[in-house]
Formats: structure tokens, sequence, C-alpha cells
């Protein structure tokens, strides 16, 4: 089973996504949570996460300093990145670092979750099985 950390400052943004899905029937675990990059940083370094699903705008550290860190950390979790803003430089610079989809929180539905979260667990099978390549 996948292990799934939510990392937004919103902690109804959190509780819906958390709710929105049945997580265990697409082989996750329920998902752990972080209000912040630096506190997701933290948890991301003492346990071993798949998938991370940020925010862009946060306080204290925010989605594309956390990816930033994380990838510079060696951390290899495949990031998702949330935000309430179509704002392309911000979309540009999560992808340079590292996030592998940007998802509009007014946009995201049950289905649209669940595709996304099947799409990052393939890229973090085709890390287990080449795990010198990073996942793009």
């Amino acid at each position: 089973m996948f292990r799934i950390l939510v990392v937004d400052d919103d902690k109804l943004i959190i509780d819906d996504l958390i709710s929105l899905i049945d997580w265990q029937q697409i082989d996750c675990f329920t998902p752990d949570s972080a209000s912040n990059g630096k506190q997701a940083l933290a948890m991301l370094e003492s346990n071993p996460y798949d998938i991370v699903l940020t925010d862009i705008a946060m306080p204290i550290m925010d989605g594309v300093e956390l990816i930033q860190e994380a990838k510079a950390k060696g951390i290899r979790a495949i990031f998702l990145v949330i935000s309430n803003y179509d704002d392309f430089v911000s979309v540009k610079e999560a992808m340079k670092y590292g996030a592998v989809e940007y998802l509009l929180k007014y946009e995201i539905t049950a289905e649209s979750l669940c595709q996304q979260i099947r799409y990052a667990q393939e890229l973090v099978r085709k890390q287990v099985h080449n795990p010198d390549s990073e996942a793009d």
C-alpha cells in the first residue's frame, strides 16, 4: 500500500481531500497531513512517503520550497501540487523542481483525485524498478 502525505495550511482542505475518496480502494493508507512545508519536510525525512499532495501557497515554507528541499535531500516521493490559483509562474517553478502534476483545488473531484493518485502510483512503481532515474 502507498503512503500519502497531504500538505496544506487550510485544515478544511486537508479534511476534504482525505474524506473525498476511499484510499484503501486505490491501494493507499489513509493519508497523513502537515500544515506547512517545514512540517512536511520533517515528516518526509523521518517517514517514507510515496506521494505528496501539496499546496503551493503556505506560510513558513511554501510548496515549491518543500519540493526543492525534499529533492535536494534525496527524498524520492512523487509530488502533486494543488492550488487555488491558476498561476503559470507557480506551475513552472513547481514542475522545475520535480512536481509531476498541478491541480486546481476547485476542480478536484473524487474521480480526478483518484486518477492523479493512480498516475503518481505508476511513477512510484517505475522508480522502484529503475531507482537511478527520476520519475517524469
